[in-house]
C-alpha cells in the first residue's frame, strides 16, 4: 500500500489546524461578548484548536492508502472508522488530474477517479508527486484497457494482464501511441474568447455595483451636471426623471451591464481554456487545459454516450462550432457550467467540429467485421438533415411567449399600483414581449427537431445556443413518449431517449419536442426496434470476435507444438484489438482517416471503440435494455 505525498500532509495539517483555530477564535470571542467581558485566556484555544486540527489531519493522511491491483484500484482510509473501497478497473470512468495554483508551485496533483454509473468521484488522490499522478493514469488506463479487452476475449479476471503489458507495479506505460487532435492557440483561442458566454460572468456586474456603488453615483452627477440628464425637483424635494432620460439611463445601464458580462466572461474562458489540448491515448481521449490551475483528464471512447455539436448566435454568424462528449455516470472534468458534458473542440469552423464528430461516429459504430468510415455515415449534423415539429407547433411557441410577456406586465403593475410607483409607462414595457413573440416563437421551432440516421437518434434545440445532440442506438437505455395538458389540446408530443450520459441530469437527454402524436408513438417503436437490432448486431460480432480469437490462439499454441489451449502468453493481437480500435487490429482496416486543424496539426484519429454495450454487459438480455413507456 501506498500513501501520499508527505507535503500534502503538511499542506492538509495548515490548512485543517488554521480553519480550527479561526472557528475557535471566533467562538470564544463571541462567548465572551455574551458573557460581558473578554477573557485574554481564551485566546490560548486558538493554538491547541491548530494543533488538534493539525493532528487530525496528519492522522488522517497516515490511514490513506492506496494500491494499483490487476484488477482494482484499493483504497483505504478513515481514523476511527476504517473504510476500503475496491473499484474495479473495467469500471474506471474518468481519471482526472488536478494541479491548483499551490500544488502547482510544490509539484503535487490531485487523482481523481471516476466511475460509470457514479453520481459522484469514487477515489480521491489528495495530492501526489506529478509524476506519481502522471503514472497512475497511465498504469489504471492500460490496466482497465487490458481489463475491458479480457472480458471481449472471455477471459477469467486478470488472465493474460502481465503478459499485455499492463502496469500496475510502479512503471509507466510507454508503448501507447499518442496522437495530437486538436490545440486551441492563435486566433481561433482569441475567437473562443470573444464569443463565450459563462453562466457565473452574470453576477459580475450586481457585485461590481456593490463595491463600486460611490463610482455609480458619481458617474451619474457628472451625467447631470454636464446637462446631459435632466432632474427635475417635484414635491417634497423628490427628485424625477423624465421619460428621454429614463430610457436615456436604461439604455446606458443596460449597455454597460452587457459589456461587463462580456468581458468577465472572456477572462472566464481565457483562464480556463488556455493551452487546451486534447489528444487520443489508445482507445481514450485525453485533455489538458487551465491558466492558473491545470486540469486534466481521460475519456474512454468506450464510455462515450453522445456526441454533442453546439453553437451560439455568433458562432453562426461566423461559422464556428464547439463539440462536447458525454459519458455514463459522473462528468469528467466538468465544472458545472457546461452540463456535465466535457469539452472536446472549444472552437473550430463547423466542418473540421463536424469532421471530428463522425470520426467519433465511425469509432463507436466501427468492430472487428466491419470497419465503418465516415463516408458510410448518414449526414447527422447539416442544417436541413432534422425535421421539424410541426408547424401548430410553432403556434405554441408564440402563445406561450405571450402570455409570459402579459404574466410579466401583470406584476409589473400589480406592483405599480399597490406596492410603489413605478417609473411612467414602466410596468408596460414588458407588453413588447407580445410585439416579439411570433419571431421567438418562430425562432424556437425553426431550432427544433429529430432524425433517425444509421448509428442512431439525433435530436435539435436551443435558440441562443443550438445543440445538435447524436445517441448511439445501442446507448440507449429508455425511450418514452411525454405528453403535457397543452400537447393535448394541439395533438402534440415529445419523445425522450434516455442514456446513461451525466448531462441528462440538466436536461441534457435526447428529446424530439413537440412532434404529432401518431409520429411520437411510431418513433418510439422504431428507436426501440433498432435498438434490439444495434444490440443484436453487436452481440454477433462480439461472438466472431472472441471465435477468431480462440482460432488465433489455438493456432499459435499448435505452431509452438504445445497442447494447453489455457495458456495466454500470446496475445498480441488481442492487445492490439483493444488499442487499435474496437478490435480491429491495426493491419486490418480498410484505410487511415486524418484530420487538418486550422493550426498546424495534422493528426490520424484511430481511437478505439465501444465495442461492448454496457461493462459487465455481454449482451445477452438485447430486449431488457430499451424501455418504453407514454407519460
Amino acid at each position: 500500500m501506498v500513501r501520499l505525498h508527505p507535503l500534502s500532509a503538511a499542506v492538509s495539517a495548515l490548512r485543517s489546524g488554521g480553519q480550527l483555530a479561526v472557528f475557535a477564535l471566533f467562538a470564544s470571542t463571541a462567548f465572551g461578548g455574551m458573557s460581558g467581558g473578554f477573557d485574554p485566556a481564551a485566546l490560548a484555544l486558538a493554538p491547541v484548536a491548530f494543533l488538534v486540527g493539525a493532528g487530525v489531519a496528519g492522522i488522517r493522511w497516515y490511514r490513506f492508502e492506496y494500491e494499483v491491483l490487476p484488477e482494482h484500484l484499493v483504497v483505504r482510509s478513515g481514523v476511527l472508522s476504517r473504510q476500503e473501497r475496491e473499484i474495479p478497473l473495467h469500471r474506471i470512468q474518468n481519471v482526472d488530474v488536478r494541479r491548483s495554483v499551490l500544488q502547482r508551485a510544490l509539484g503535487l496533483a490531485t487523482v481523481r477517479v471516476e466511475t460509470a454509473g457514479g453520481g459522484a468521484t469514487e477515489a480521491t488522490l489528495d495530492a501526489v508527486a506529478v509524476d506519481t499522478a502522471e503514472r497512475l493514469r497511465e498504469d489504471l488506463g492500460a490496466s482497465g484497457r487490458a481489463a475491458r479487452a479480457a472480458r471481449q476475449a472471455g477471459e477469467a479476471p486478470g488472465e493474460g494482464a502481465t503478459e499485455r503489458g499492463d502496469v500496475t507495479s510502479g512503471r509507466a506505460v510507454s508503448t501507447e501511441d499518442r496522437e495530437t487532435l486538436y490545440e486551441l492557440t492563435g486566433r481561433r483561442f482569441a475567437t473562443l474568447c470573444a464569443v463565450s458566454f459563462r453562466p457565473g460572468a452574470v453576477l459580475a456586474p450586481f457585485v461590481g455595483a456593490s463595491i463600486f456603488d460611490d463610482v455609480i453615483v458619481d458617474g451619474v452627477r457628472l451625467l447631470v451636471r454636464a446637462g446631459i440628464v435632466d432632474v427635475d425637483v417635484g414635491p417634497a424635494d423628490v427628485p424625477s426623471l423624465g421619460m428621454a432620460d429614463l430610457l436615456y439611463l436604461g439604455t446606458l445601464a443596460v449597455g454597460s451591464f452587457l459589456l461587463v458580462v462580456w468581458v468577465v466572461s472572456a477572462v472566464l474562458t481565457f483562464v480556463r481554456y488556455y493551452g487546451f489540448r486534447l489528444e487520443r491515448v489508445g482507445d481514450e481521449l485525453r485533455y489538458e487545459r487551465g491558466l492558473l490551475g491545470r486540469y486534466s483528464g481521460t475519456v474512454p471512447l468506450s464510455k462515450v454516450q453522445t456526441v454533442t455539436v453546439s453553437e451560439n448566435v455568433a458562432m453562426r454568424r461566423l461559422g464556428y462550432a464547439s463539440l462536447t462528449v458525454d459519458t455514463a455516470g459522473s462528468s469528467p472534468g466538468s465544472n458545472g457550467d457546461d452540463g456535465g458534458a466535457e469539452t472536446a473542440v472549444p472552437l473550430d469552423t463547423r466542418e473540421r467540429v463536424v469532421a471530428l464528430a463522425d470520426d467519433l461516429r465511425a469509432t463507436l459504430e466501427g468492430d472487428a467485421t466491419t470497419w465503418t468510415t465516415e463516408a458510410d455515415l448518414d449526414d447527422a449534423f447539416g442544417d436541413t438533415v432534422v425535421e421539424r415539429p410541426p408547424r401548430r407547433a410553432r403556434r405554441r411557441y408564440v402563445a406561450r411567449y405571450a402570455l409570459t410577456a402579459l404574466a410579466v406586465t401583470a406584476v409589473a403593475v400589480g406592483v405599480d399600483r399597490f406596492a410603489f410607483g413605478l417609473p411612467s409607462y414602466l410596468p408596460y414595457l414588458p407588453l413588447v414581449g407580445v410585439l416579439l413573440a411570433p419571431l421567438a416563437g418562430h425562432l424556437t421551432w425553426a431550432n427544433r427537431g429529430y432524425a433517425t440516421v444509421d448509428d442512431g437518434f439525433v435530436t435539435r434545440t436551443g435558440v441562443l445556443r443550438r445543440h445538435t445532440r447524436l445517441v448511439p442506438y445501442f446507448r440507449l437505455q429508455t425511450v418514452f413518449v411525454s405528453r403535457t395538458p397543452f400537447q393535448r389540446r394541439r395533438d402534440l408530443a415529445s419523445v425522450v431517449g434516455d442514456s446513461a450520459s451525466s448531462s441528462r441530469l440538466m436536461g441534457g437527454d435526447a428529446t424530439a419536442h413537440d412532434i404529432d402524436a401518431a409520429e411520437a408513438d411510431a418513433l418510439r417503436e422504431e428507436l426501440l426496434d433498432r435498438l434490439r437490432s444495434n444490440l443484436s448486431t453487436r452481440r454477433r460480432r462480439a461472438a466472431l470476435r472472441r471465435g477468431r480469437i480462440a482460432a488465433e490462439r489455438a493456432a499459435t499454441h499448435a505452431a509452438a507444438g504445445t497442447d494447453d489451449t489455457t495458456d495466454t502468453t500470446d496475445t498480441t493481437d488481442t492487445t492490439e484489438e483493444s488499442t487499435a480500435g474496437n478490435g480491429q487490429a491495426a493491419d486490418e482496416r480498410t484505410g487511415d482517416r486524418t484530420f487538418e486543424w486550422a493550426d498546424p496539426v495534422v493528426t490520424e484519429s484511430n481511437g478505439s471503440a465501444a465495442g461492448e454495450r454496457r461493462d459487465g454487459d455481454d449482451g445477452d438480455d438485447a430486449e431488457g435494455r430499451g424501455g418504453a413507456s407514454d407519460s
